[in-house]
């Protein structure tokens, strides 16, 4: 059984003069489990968030502005857009008056096993993962032992 706290709300550990951007915890801890979910996704996610308008409702940025705040070409904000509704974190409505879409944003699945259900494709990505991980750590331990043997020799010869 774990235990999980639950932090909101936490403030930035320094002063800054351009505010910030707070992305839900479900999205960094579980959306990244997905195979298609890159970091170009989470940019465009935060550049959308940030863009949000609360008398609106919905965010509304061109392409090309996201793509210049990002960094971003444009062919990678169209694809992490895409992904994004894809992942049902967002969803684009073009507007016919402007000529650009707007972006609502949707719930993200807070619960691993039921975003696993909606996208079975990040269940074989997380046992990819957790495999990696699993020899990675295995590897560190055999280091750690090797470094500890040779500092305990050094020692050994030091002392005799």
């Amino acid at each position: 059984m774990t235990i999980e706290t639950k932090q909101t709300n936490k403030a930035l550990p320094f002063r800054n003069s351009m505010g910030y951007t707070a992305m839900p915890n479900e999205v960094l801890k579980i959306y990244t489990g997905h195979p298609k979910f890159d970091g170009k996704c989470e940019r465009v996610y935060l550049h959308l968030l940030d863009k949000y308008n609360d008398s609106f409702k919905y965010a509304f940025p061109t392409q090309d502005l996201i793509a210049d705040e990002t960094f971003l070409s444009r062919q990678s904000v169209i694809r992490a857009l895409a992904i994004l509704e894809e992942l049902e974190l967002i969803q684009a409505i073009y507007n016919t008056d402007y000529g650009n879409n707007i972006y609502v944003f949707k719930k993200p699945i807070n619960n691993r096993e039921e975003f696993e259900q909606r996208f079975p494709e990040a269940v074989e990505y997380r046992l990819k993962f957790e495999e990696s991980r699993a020899k990675d750590k295995i590897k560190r331990h055999e280091r750690q032992a090797d470094y500890r043997a040779r500092v305990q020799e050094i020692f050994e010869c030091a002392n005799s």
